[in-house]
């Protein structure tokens, strides 16, 4: 496995997983760190266990970081489509939180959705400029889900939501 821990040999860590991104030519920060982290299933935001890694891989038809670097294109491809880019969406929730927890922390779920989301939605800005200036504990799964539900209905403008 890439960049084990030794503390951890069954896992990479945060550390593990930012010089797996050097090698496949990405910055850690890129969207398609999540494309990935979707297809390995991984379930923890900054882990890839073996299995997740092994698993991922084999989705993603590549038995070497050099050949997933090759793939990078071809990956960030995958979520194009709506019909692919909702569950890749819905999964970001999962994984973004922390373990044991029910929601994710307002912070967290607003850096997820600049990143995530922004591209696609310019007004995602503004919902975000709502929420620094409105306290709020947190943000369930139901609003994450049903945000981009929204988001696709007001398509740009508000005239199509009522």
């Amino acid at each position: 496995m890439h960049r084990v821990d030794p503390d951890e040999p069954d896992s990479i860590l945060d550390e593990g997983i930012m010089t797996f991104c050097d090698d496949i030519g990405i910055d850690a920060q890129d969207l398609v760190v999540l494309v990935i982290a979707w297809k390995m299933k991984a379930a923890v935001m900054c882990c890839f266990t073996r299995s997740e890694f092994v698993h991922g891989m084999q989705e993603l038809g590549c038995d070497s970081a050099p050949a997933l670097r090759a793939k990078i294109p071809e990956v960030r491809g995958y979520i194009a489509a709506p019909s692919a880019f909702k569950p890749f969406y819905l999964f970001c929730f999962g994984y973004s939180k922390e373990p044991g927890q029910k929601s994710l922390g307002k912070d967290v779920a607003m850096a997820m959705w600049e990143l995530v989301l922004l591209p696609k939605f310019p007004k995602v800005a503004d919902w975000c400029s709502f929420l620094q200036e409105h306290p709020s504990q947190g943000v369930t799964r139901d609003t994450w889900d049903l945000f981009y539900d929204f988001m696709v209905k007001v398509d740009g403008s508000y005239d199509a939501y009522d």
